[in-house]
């Protein structure tokens, strides 16, 4: 376990196009990670990949003590960007604890699904994207 806690986070990378879309985002919004999860492993996760030097907030449930799909980190998320719920975009890969919570906090949510697997739940997303450019067409 302790081999596991103290080699986890090295193990995820992300490409420069990843950051650089980010960076292409800030320019026209306040942009925040949530995220579930033990608070050491997601902070070192995070800056492994430097994406601590992207955000202008990030918040781990571990830290606040509730977690996707509550919509409590959503409107936490909302607070500390000062933004309203209906100018926000919140993207994720799962579809019920991202795309179900955000939209439990009136949220539009955007499914990061690149495996392009189909949705059988009654969730219904405000968009689809395959790969992390498609969200440009978002602030443009």
């Amino acid at each position: 376990m302790d081999f596991w806690n103290n080699n986890f986070p090295s193990c995820f990378s992300l490409k420069q196009d990843t950051i650089n879309i980010v960076n292409s985002i800030k320019i026209h919004a306040k942009v925040g990670i949530i995220t579930n999860g033990i608070t050491q492993r997601q902070k070192e996760k995070i800056v492994n990949t430097n994406l601590d030097r992207c955000f202008d907030i990030i918040i781990i449930s571990d830290e606040v003590g509730y977690s996707k799909p509550d919509k409590r980190i959503f409107e936490l998320a909302l607070n500390k960007l000062d933004v309203q719920p209906e100018t926000t975009l919140f993207v994720g890969d799962n579809i019920e604890k991202d795309i179900g919570g955000c939209q439990n906090a009136n949220i539009k949510g955007i499914w990061f699904n690149p495996r392009k697997v189909i949705n059988d739940t009654v969730i219904k997303p405000y968009g689809e994207i395959s790969s992390l450019d498609e969200l440009l067409v978002y602030f443009t």
